[in-house]
């Protein structure tokens, strides 16, 4: 596994990321910690985890947090493995009601600081935002648990585009040194925008991707495999849900790509769109990656030692 620098921080990560929302909830315990032992076992160093996960659940609000904290004191990897962690989700019932307050952000943090038997986590990621709080309020809190020692770095996620260069501004302008990375939904694939049943999520789209070319601002993007599209067109087990998300022109062309250039270079489809976001020039992407599966997640992380040529990026375009 190709390790890369988050830039801006002292923080080493896999090339990577590995997302644990079904911890807990779609797995048990004893499954929960054989995917995380291979994982690390093929040098993963990099757990992407939230708050919320599990919410839907009785009780299951940070379950996923306290099963990743009961292994990595059981393995006793808390100084070798790097956690992510979001917080200020809305709650479900409610999901048109932001959680931005001070007091919301500070009490998350202090929750999942518990749950993951951690002192300090490494990047703490708002996980949707409030447009109606000036981001200075917002990250103005973030600066106060960074210096309170409670988070080393912190990120965005489902923010719009506007609102990350405001945040990027007033982080330049004031000389703050805590905002790292953003984290949207992305993937080789496109999806159809009208499927996406959730208004408070954002994906990438072109104004967010010129934006991360122009600031180099880090992309740490979920959905990075598109739940097995192309994988699933190939074989022919596309569903209605993948069909109704990612099935269009644009990525029926994609497909004949990525068939290409496996043909050439022998990776299979699955490293190929992975290797696509790894291996994007202007800005550092790390995709999370997921799968319950051994056999498959083994050829997920072949992904994480491949950097494609730039003939082979201009080939899948």
């Amino acid at each position: 596994m190709r390790y890369v620098n988050l830039p801006g921080t002292d923080l080493r990560l896999s090339a990577l990321c590995l997302g644990t929302a079904p911890l807990g909830s779609a797995l048990d315990k004893h499954d929960s910690y054989r995917i995380l032992d291979e994982f690390v076992e093929r040098g993963g160093n990099f757990i992407d985890t939230a708050r919320a996960y599990a919410i839907w659940l009785p009780d299951g609000m940070g379950l996923s947090e306290r099963i990743i904290g009961s292994w990595l004191t059981d393995r006793g990897l808390k100084d070798s493995v790097v956690v992510a962690t979001k917080g200020a989700h809305p709650a479900l019932e409610t999901m048109h009601i932001p959680r931005l307050s001070v007091a919301e952000i500070q009490q998350d943090c202090e929750e999942s600081l518990r749950a993951l038997q951690l002192d300090a986590i490494p990047l703490y990621w708002l996980h949707r935002d409030d447009p109606s709080r000036p981001v200075a309020e917002i990250l103005e809190s973030m600066e106060s648990l960074r210096m309170a020692g409670k988070i080393q770095y912190y990120g965005l996620s489902n923010w719009s585009t506007d609102r990350m260069q405001a945040a990027l501004t007033y982080v330049q302008e004031h000389k703050l040194n805590g905002l790292a990375a953003n984290q949207p939904r992305w993937s080789y694939a496109q999806a159809n925008v009208q499927a996406i049943s959730d208004p408070t999520s954002q994906w990438m789209d072109d104004q967010m991707f010129h934006f991360h070319k122009r600031s180099q601002f880090p992309v740490i993007p979920y959905t990075a495999q598109a739940r097995g599209y192309f994988s699933r067109l190939g074989d022919g087990t596309l569903d209605a849900d993948l069909h109704n998300t990612y099935d269009n022109a644009e990525n029926q062309l994609r497909y004949e790509r990525l068939k290409r250039v496996s043909k050439e270079t022998g990776y299979s489809i699955t490293v190929l769109a992975l290797a696509w976001m790894t291996s994007q020039r202007d800005f550092l992407t790390i995709p999370i990656i997921w799968s319950q599966r051994s056999s498959h997640l083994r050829d997920i992380l072949d992904a994480g030692d491949v950097v494609l040529k730039d003939e082979m990026m201009a080939l899948l375009g």
